[in-house]
């Protein structure tokens, strides 16, 4: 069928752009001192002209930019709903894994959040394209490229449970920094102690691409798609977690745990 087609080759186009995405930005954030201006990094005073003055609350940034990764899976499913055979085989288990992720993080996670600085506007539109573009190859990676009823094999096991462990860390390293702040009116920085933490800065980081390595690992090489999304998250989120590194460091000086690395523990 030519929908099919055109669908497919979309598909594979937008995957080799991901990776071109996250490649161009891995270097440049790895060579340079930009940082996208959310959270501990927004000043609207202090920031660059290119991100613009406009900016978003916390709480909605986080919300809108990410409910796209969840809402484009769930309407192609619905859309193929003839398609859909729910058991417990690995498709449907990878799909599902998928699918709470971005539940907690597009309804769960903003809605606790305990105060927390403004995303500028331009920041919060390239995360809701990379989530849009991010939730069309998902969706279609587990609608047409992993067989449904497939048997259980090694690969299947073992990236999910690196899932689940890198998403019960996540979620962990999320209720660490909540709880830093007693309240929505504090903005006070502290140590993050505990968890993950105790072997790496941004922890959260470390653990949320260990979500996304087993979930490539569990979709097998069926499609780019998943890997795709794992380079593009490594690349984003391995720099910032480096300058996260130096600014704890630079901020707390000798208090702050010598033995930490930014990303990989015993590592980097």
């Amino acid at each position: 069928m030519e929908w099919l087609e055109d669908t497919e080759a979309l598909h594979e186009l937008l995957c080799w752009g991901l990776i071109a995405f996250g490649v161009a930005s891995g270097i440049l954030l790895l060579c340079s001192d930009l940082r996208a201006p959310y959270g501990r990094w927004f000043s609207s005073q202090q920031q660059a002209w290119w991100w613009g003055s406009a900016s978003l609350p916390a709480r909605a940034a986080w919300m809108t930019q990410e409910l796209p990764a969840l809402l484009f899976p769930l309407y192609m499913a619905a859309s193929h709903s003839q398609q859909l055979q729910l058991q417990p085989d690995p498709r449907t288990c990878i799909a599902a894994a998928f699918l709470l992720h971005y539940t907690n993080r597009s309804l769960i996670y903003p809605l606790r959040l305990r105060g927390g600085k403004r995303t500028a506007l331009t920041v919060w539109a390239m995360a809701a394209l990379f989530c849009c573009c991010n939730g069309f190859l998902q969706g279609w990676c587990l609608l047409a490229h992993l067989p449904p009823g497939a048997a259980w094999a090694p690969h299947h096991v073992l990236g999910l449970g690196l899932w689940a462990a890198g998403c019960a860390a996540n979620m962990h390293c999320d209720s660490l920094l909540r709880n830093l702040r007693q309240s929505t009116g504090d903005t006070g920085y502290k140590i993050p102690r505990g968890g993950l933490f105790e072997y790496v800065s941004a922890a959260n980081y470390a653990a949320e691409s260990l979500e996304w390595v087993g979930y490539a690992i569990a979709c097998g090489t069926a499609s780019l798609a998943p890997w795709a999304f794992v380079l593009a998250t490594v690349c984003n989120l391995a720099p910032r977690a480096r300058s996260h590194h130096a600014w704890y460091k630079q901020r707390f000086g000798a208090a702050y745990p010598a033995s930490r690395r930014a990303f990989i523990p015993y590592v980097w």
